[in-house]
Parts: structure tokens; C-alpha cells; sequence
């Protein structure tokens, strides 16, 4: 980590330092569940829009961790956590004094309500090559009396609460970083990494998060699409700039907060390809988990501990329970089909000789009718006859990609393959075509052939950071 030297800061500046560091040493150890989308937001956000999502996300996490229990879906299947509407609005409340500041600031209420107001919501669904436009907010209302300003309420409409707050993939990460972070960039990649921190888990605590310069400038809201579909910049203009008072500013505060006991995360990043001129193409962020990153740990386990308990009753040990569970695709459901197993043993006639394996199985085959309904339900698996029409090579190549979802899961393919181009090349004969992988970084490549090139419908796999 870079020392700055020489850096002149203004009172203001080394008082917000103070409060925040105070702050997060106060605040308990809580982890906020957030939509992707949210953490995703294609918007240029201040520090107080920051503190304010946290709050309003801190405020609804009871309603998130019930509707993780009992997920209810609606006709398109996404995850609703408001199924009824009050006055044809979803209305968030919470303490204005819990995301300010200052003591005083419940005075620029009007002025921050007006701010929130004109962010516009740009999300982009890229499996299903669909853009979502929309104000983020419908209304904000708060007591006009001053002395009254306890509390303010975020009104969202339906169609906006479907946009805004769908669980189908999000955020976990610690309440007080990112609500404390000096910088509002640090908030924002340290929501981002923790969204794609799941997807791997293995001995070391380190993950890589491949994204492109451009769509990482657009998700920081460093760049803005105009009214003819054309991005231009708007902050941040040339690379170093951007390097400078993005990257390296939340570099170093988010690896500060690791040494120091406050983060469960920090990270570094490489800049491709190798020999860039005016600026990289993209990104291998690596982000590295910290012991403080056993708490959440922890709180997963205390989530598991209802569904291991109910496999141990039905006959496994506790060690092969947490096995079982550890294959399990997702939690949502899960204590209503291991009861509908439960029931399915206790009818048999006959008594099961390997409970775990009988498990096991039950769940696989569940686990994997899960994964193939949220493939439908969003549009991320192409039908394989359709694209079998097409009859070009392109289309065989992206077809291929689109298989991988189903095969490997949301998390590894989000993690490995995502960023994978898939190419048609000519075989040994005229008519026969060869898929070959085109990995962008030398770990993405072991991944693959570790996986098994035949499972992934590749001939081969070739590294190339250009």
C-alpha cells in the first residue's frame, strides 16, 4: 500500500476521519443482505446517498431474512419482499438521525430528499440484453415541523420495488464499512466485491473479480448514458485521475480498515493487458478475506443450524449434515422440501439403508430443478433448439457460454466464466468445427481444465490477455 505524502487536509476532512473511525469501532458486527441491483446502480452516489441506502437497507434486513425462510414469488418469479402495498406504494421508514452527518443536518432534509429525487435508476441485465430506466424513488415525505424531523419515509411504486429490490442475486457485507467509508468509492467496490465474494470459497481467502474499465466507470457513475443511447464522461476524465482518486484511495482506506480490525475485506488489482496505453482494459481485482471475516461465518452457521438440525433428526450425523447442506445450490425452500424428504422416509416400507446418500440425492435432483427454473425465469439459459437453428458458428459459440449457467451454477460462472470468450475454430475436417475457450487471466484457464474441458463442451483452452 501506497503512503501519500505531502496530503493537506482540511478540518472538515480530518473530522469526518475521526467520526468515522470512532464509529466504526462502536458499531456491532451486522451484516446487511442488499440487492444486487442497488449495489450495482449505475449512478454517481454521495457519501450521505451512501449512508442513506444502508439505513433504509438496515431497516427492512428482519422483512429480507424472512423472505429468505419463505420466498414468495410473484408471476415472473422474482423474489418480492413487499407483497402488499400501502396506498399502491412499497413505504420504507426509518430514523433520518441514523444516516446524517451531523446532529443538525435533519435541516437539509428537504435538499438531500431533492437529491435522491433526481437519481436515476440504470440497471443492465446483460443476460437478458435488457436496460432498466427509471427514477429511483417515487417519493420521500418527512414531518414539516423541525422539531418533528425524526424520521423519513422513501416511497417506491410497485414497478420500482420489483427493479430495485430483487434478491435474485445480492450484496452481503458489513454495515459500518460501508456506511463509515471516508470515500464514497470505497463504499461502492467494497458493495461490489462483496457480491462476487460467494462465489468462491476456497483455503486461501482470496478471489478475483475480472470487470471491464468501461463498465466499471458506469457502474461508479464516472459515466453517463445521454438521451441517444451514447456514454460520455462526466467525472474522473483520464485514467490517472480515475486511478488516483478511485482505485488507490479505496486500496488504501479499505486495506487501513483490514490492519486495523474494522473491514473483513481488502483487495489490490492488476491493470489488462500488459502494455496498455491510454488506459487498461479491464480489471483483476483481488480481493483478500481477513479473520474478521469468521463472524460471518458464524452467522451463516447460526442460519444452518435449523436445517442441520432437522437432518440430524432424520438420521445423519451432524458432520455429514453440514456436507450435505454445504452442495445446496440455495437456502430458499430448503426447510420445506427436507421435511417433504422426511415424510418420504417415514412412508417408505422399507427402511433407507444410507440416509445421507438418500438425502443427498433428493436434494441434488431438487437442487438442480431450482437452478434450471431461475435459468427460465431469467432468460440467462437460451433454448438449445432455437440456437441450433440459427446454424452459425457464432450463435454455437454463444450457445455453448450460455449452457455454462446450468452446468457450473451462478457462482462459479460468475466468478470463472463470465468474463471467458468462447471462439469456433476449424477442425480436422471441412465440416467439423472445434470450440476452443479464451481464458483472460492464467487462473480462469486452471479453473476450466481443472473443471473439465468435455463438461463445458470445449475442445480446448488457450490464456490471452489481449
Amino acid at each position: 500500500m501506497e503512503e501519500k505524502k505531502n496530503e493537506k487536509k482540511t478540518p472538515l476532512a480530518k473530522k469526518r476521519e475521526v467520526d468515522a473511525s470512532t464509529a466504526t469501532a462502536s458499531m456491532p458486527v451486522r451484516y446487511i443482505k442488499q440487492p444486487y441491483p442497488i449495489s450495482a446502480m449505475q449512478a454517481d452516489l454521495s457519501r450521505q446517498q451512501i449512508r442513506i441506502l444502508v439505513g433504509m437497507m438496515q431497516s427492512i434486513q428482519d422483512g429480507v431474512q424472512e423472505m429468505f425462510k419463505h420466498p414468495k414469488r410473484d408471476e415472473k418469479g422474482q423474489l418480492l419482499l413487499f407483497p402488499e402495498l400501502e396506498d399502491d406504494h412499497v413505504n420504507i421508514d426509518f430514523k433520518f438521525s441514523d444516516v446524517v452527518d451531523r446532529a443538525d443536518s435533519y435541516k437539509n432534509v428537504e435538499k438531500v430528499a431533492q437529491k435522491f429525487m433526481r437519481t436515476v435508476f440504470r440497471y443492465e441485465d446483460k443476460e437478458a440484453g435488457e436496460v432498466t430506466l427509471a427514477h429511483f424513488v417515487d417519493k420521500v415525505s418527512y414531518p414539516s415541523r423541525g422539531s418533528k424531523r425524526d424520521r423519513i419515509r422513501f416511497s417506491f411504486t410497485r414497478e420500482q420495488a420489483e427493479a430495485v429490490f430483487n434478491f435474485t442475486m445480492y450484496s452481503r457485507y458489513l454495515q459500518s464499512v460501508a456506511f463509515n467509508a471516508g470515500n464514497k468509492y470505497t463504499a461502492r467496490l467494497y458493495m461490489l466485491f462483496t457480491t462476487y465474494r460467494g462465489y468462491e470459497k476456497n483455503d486461501t481467502g482470496v478471489f478475483h473479480w475480472y470487470v471491464g474499465y468501461n463498465e466499471l466507470r458506469r457502474m461508479l457513475g464516472c459515466d453517463e448514458c445521454n438521451e441517444k443511447g451514447i456514454w460520455k464522461q462526466v467525472s474522473q476524465l483520464q485514467y490517472k485521475h480515475f486511478k488516483a482518486n478511485v482505485l488507490k484511495t479505496a486500496e488504501a482506506e479499505l486495506r487501513s480498515l483490514a490492519e486495523t480490525g474494522k473491514s473483513d475485506c481488502w483487495f489490490e488489482y492488476v491493470e489488462l493487458p500488459e502494455g496498455w496505453k491510454k488506459a487498461p482494459e479491464r480489471f483483476d481485482f483481488v480481493v483478500h478475506l481477513t479473520d474478521m471475516d469468521k463472524s460471518k461465518q458464524i452467522e451463516e452457521s447460526k442460519e444452518l443450524a435449523p436445517l442441520t438440525k432437522m437432518l440430524t433428526e432424520m438420521g445423519l450425523s451432524e458432520e455429514d449434515a453440514k456436507d450435505v447442506l454445504s452442495s445446496v445450490h440455495t437456502t430458499d425452500g430448503l426447510a420445506d422440501k427436507i421435511a417433504e424428504i422426511g415424510r418420504a422416509m417415514s412412508k417408505r416400507t422399507s427402511k433407507v439403508r444410507n440416509v445421507k446418500k438418500y438425502v443427498s440425492t433428493c436434494l441434488n435432483k431438487w437442487n438442480q430443478e431450482v437452478r434450471e427454473r431461475e435459468d427460465a425465469e431469467s432468460g440467462q439459459h437460451t433454448d438449445a433448439t432455437t440456437m441450433n437453428n440459427v446454424g452459425n458458428t457464432e450463435a454455437r459459440a454463444q450457445s455453448t457460454k450460455d449452457s455454462w449457467i446450468k452446468i457450473v451454477g451462478m457462482k462459479n460462472y460468475n466468478t470463472y466464466l463470465k468474463s471467458v470468450e468462447v471462439k469456433c475454430v476449424p477442425g480436422e475436417s471441412a465440416h467439423e468445427e472445434k470450440l476452443v475457450a479464451i481464458a483472460p487471466h492464467p487462473e480462469v484457464k486452471k479453473w476450466i481444465e481443472s473443471f473439465g474441458l468435455s463438461k463445458l463442451g470445449l475442445h480446448s483452452c488457450i490464456f490471452s490477455n489481449s
